[in-house]
């Protein structure tokens, strides 16, 4: 008969808490991400600078980010249309 000794360590609180890191790292990045697509995807209008200007990213809480474009045309111009009138930039 063989006896022998054997110590477990539980290291399940410290692998969650660098998940939760790691994907509140990443949602940032995407966050990030969204807000230069906006500026940058060649919907926003170059001339007046407050729909550029004005968009950002934002923690909310722990894994929880959004996006804001605080402009009251940003929908209908993520849209290319305001009403029936269609446009490109």
């Amino acid at each position: 008969m063989i006896t022998t000794k054997l110590k477990l360590t539980d290291n399940t609180r410290k692998f969650l808490a660098r998940e939760a890191l790691a994907v509140d790292m990443s949602m940032a990045h995407m966050a990030q991400d969204v807000e230069i697509i906006i500026k940058s995807g060649g919907r926003t209008p170059l001339k007046q600078g407050h729909l550029r200007g004005r968009t950002r990213h934002e923690k909310l809480l722990p894994l929880s980010w959004r996006v804001i474009a605080p402009v009251e045309y940003a929908v209908a111009q993520e849209a290319g249309k305001a009403g029936h009138r269609i446009f490109k930039k």
